[in-house]
């Protein structure tokens, strides 16, 4: 074993955070509302920018300060929030202390900033996500265009030179959205936080050619949310999801339904006096006029009549890469632009791309990195000189390895009615991502979605988890109103998966939130207002009883410890067949009940068969989708909807609602 190994072996890793009370951002929002909107009142605030003190904005600033400077995880996040507040409050704001202690203490935080993985220092910040690269990179471009002349301390450079170097990379991070969309696709979670980034960009960038490019990806992302949205919510399929973006989809401070509640003008939020979240620096941009009183960005309106529009409507989307496409694509190697896109896909020890993985962590000294640490054990000199690498890697198959975000198909059936959304054959059998596979939609926003846990575990909010992510993505296939979703259990676990497996999968199924609930044998049925829905197992279904824990991991959303809402399917090969439908439809409850239990759904070995309403849909496991006898195809074309198309490799999305748009995907 080569020295590098031991060495990496021996490197201390860094902590992530620490839990400390007087990191809550609340109070550095407040900061923020008063600036924006100078010498007004808010009614939850105490100041206004006029009456605040400098001890005020200290105590406020001061653990702001500390964190960026430990760089603890998501300190961009903070830092951000440090740069809005150093354009808006400018001279007003550095004037309570003419010394200069509050202008020193903002400074110094941003020029003294780590700005992007491969700068010196050691930390345990996550640079490579998909909205940390954004993040960051944006916050790097802004502290050069406020500090030209600094000197930055990291890397010695000047804000200018920072200034050239980050927006290269921002650049490179919007053409690759551009090009191939977003490996965190979908995400309730994750989305919102390249709204903000891109937002705040497009409020305090001079540059044109920057903010039209950032301009476009906005709308894509806009795009998103028009296509995605339902009774307030922005759920469904997702890229990277925790529990409660799932079962709180529709709480009104989650920062997705926020934007959604803005744009769309939903009413459920006075956003001129809100600011609870980061999702509040897109809708401060949206509030805020440029200098000769135009808007920094404005949706276009055949977007906005996407998400009003409550025709029925079938929404078919690919997003993100294969791995397998990466090398044509020349993206595998150590630039920056490359490094975004295996790093955004959360791709590190895959046998396409493990031995870059292992040069980019040598090269840069990453292994004090907590998300990076595991890799140490991948260092091992004379396997990777005699590039046995790759071959171990697909061998073994890694848990890791289920992690990368990779090219997904999405299938979103949206009707007055209710919502149902499915990553179409995604990866079957792969471990440990944080993905969504499916998820229904119901009348006020209630969510109904099946995973197999990664563990049993049910505090921790993270994922994979007992309630987001999964342990072992199932092979699941949607066509309208019907999902089918085959699950097999290995008996062991996979190599390097943190805990062993579990023996069922489950459903987030609250009787609470429902009119009506029935669980029988093999089917389960709810009714909510006017629209139904069954599910089908190979096996029993059985409510286990109400668990506090879980409940609290659902954050407020469920109170009844009457009600029960995990529903439990054991058995290591099973399946669940979704099917939604209305009262008008079908006559009665009872009448939906009666015929889906005159239903045939039927598995033998790796095929699974359902037959309801003339249609026969049969599956086979990790390989086919068929409806009355026809092979469905489960890859798309960029976008495929009434109102909106694009080829995979297209120069163009164009979309037909209520008028014309075109978004332009090459320079």
């Amino acid at each position: 074993m080569s020295i590098g190994f031991f060495k990496s072996l021996r490197t201390k890793v860094i902590p992530r955070r620490v839990v400390d009370e007087r990191l809550d951002l609340k109070e550095l929002y407040k900061l923020l509302w008063i600036y924006q909107f100078k010498g007004e009142c808010n009614p939850d605030i105490a100041y206004t920018s006029y009456t605040v003190t400098a001890e005020q904005v200290i105590k406020v600033l001061t653990p702001v300060k500390y964190y960026i400077d430990s760089r603890f995880d998501c300190a961009d996040f903070r830092a951000i929030c440090l740069v809005k507040l150093a354009f808006d409050g400018g001279e007003d704001l550095y004037s309570l202390t003419p010394d200069g202690t509050i202008y020193n203490l903002i400074k110094d935080a941003l020029t003294g900033f780590k700005f992007w993985i491969k700068s010196p220092g050691n930390d345990s910040m996550c640079y490579y996500s998909e909205n940390h690269l954004i993040t960051f990179a944006v916050i790097e471009y802004l502290c050069g265009v406020y500090h030209p002349q600094e000197i930055f301390a990291v890397e010695g450079k000047t804000g200018e030179e920072h200034k050239r170097i980050a927006k290269k990379r921002i650049l490179d991070w919007l053409d690759l959205r551009l090009k191939y969309g977003f490996s965190e696709f979908y995400s309730n979670n994750y989305q919102p936080v390249d709204i903000v980034a891109i937002a705040t960009l497009l409020r305090y960038s001079k540059d044109e050619s920057l903010n039209l490019a950032a301009k476009k990806v906005m709308d894509l992302l806009m795009l998103d949310y028009a296509m995605m949205q339902f009774e307030h919510s922005y759920a469904g399929a997702q890229g990277r999801a925790y529990p409660h973006n799932n079962m709180n989809c529709s709480i009104k401070n989650s920062n997705s339904e926020l934007i959604l509640d803005y744009v769309w003008d939903l009413g459920r939020v006075n956003h001129k006096t809100y600011f609870g979240s980061t999702a509040w620096l897109f809708t401060s941009m949206m509030l805020s006029k440029d200098e000769h009183g135009k808007p920094f960005y404005t949706v276009p309106e055949p977007i906005l009549e996407i998400g009003r529009n409550k025709d029925e409507g079938i929404f078919k989307t690919s997003s993100g890469l294969n791995l397998s496409e990466m090398k044509e694509k020349s993206l595998i190697g150590l630039s920056d632009k490359q490094l975004m896109m295996q790093l955004g896909m959360g791709a590190l020890t895959n046998p396409e791309i493990v031995n870059n993985s292992i040069d980019f962590m040598n090269k840069y000294g990453l292994y004090s990195n907590s998300f990076l640490k595991d890799m140490r054990y991948l260092n091992i000199g004379f396997i990777r000189k005699a590039g046995l690498l790759p071959f171990i890697s697909k061998a073994v198959n890694f848990f890791p390895n289920g992690m990368a975000l990779e090219r997904a198909n999405i299938y979103a059936y949206r009707t007055k009615d209710y919502k149902l959304c499915t990553l179409q054959g995604y990866k079957a059998g792969s471990s440990g991502a944080q993905q969504t596979t499916l998820e229904a939609i119901l009348p006020g926003g209630i969510a109904v979605y099946t995973h197999h846990p990664l563990r049993l575990d049910k505090v921790d909010n993270g994922a994979p988890s007992y309630w987001a992510g999964y342990g072992v993505a199932p092979y699941a296939v949607q066509d309208k109103n019907v999902a089918l979703v085959m699950h097999k259990i290995p008996c062991t676990r996979v190599f390097l998966a943190p805990h062993k497996v579990v023996k069922f999968t489950h459903a987030f199924f609250p009787e609470e939130l429902f009119d009506e609930t029935l669980v029988e044998g093999r089917c389960a049925f709810c009714r909510c207002d006017n629209t139904m829905m069954a599910l089908i197992g190979r096996n029993p279904l059985e409510y286990i009883p109400y668990d506090a824990v879980s409940a609290a991991v659902a954050n407020g959303l469920l109170k009844d410890n009457t009600k029960r809402f995990d529903l439990i399917q054991k058995g290591r090969k099973q399946f669940w067949i979704y099917e939604l439908t209305t009262i008008e439809e079908e006559g009665s409850f009872q009448a939906f009940i009666d015929r889906i239990k005159s239903n045939l759904a039927k598995q033998q070995g790796d095929m699974l068969s359902y037959s309801t309403k003339g249609k026969t849909f049969e599956v086979k496991y990790g390989c086919s989708f068929k409806i009355n006898g026809q092979k469905i195809n489960l890859e798309y074309e960029r976008y495929e909807s009434e109102w909106i198309k694009a080829a995979r490799s297209g120069n163009e999305v164009k979309i037909t609602c209520n008028g014309q748009y075109s978004i332009n995907l090459r320079g």
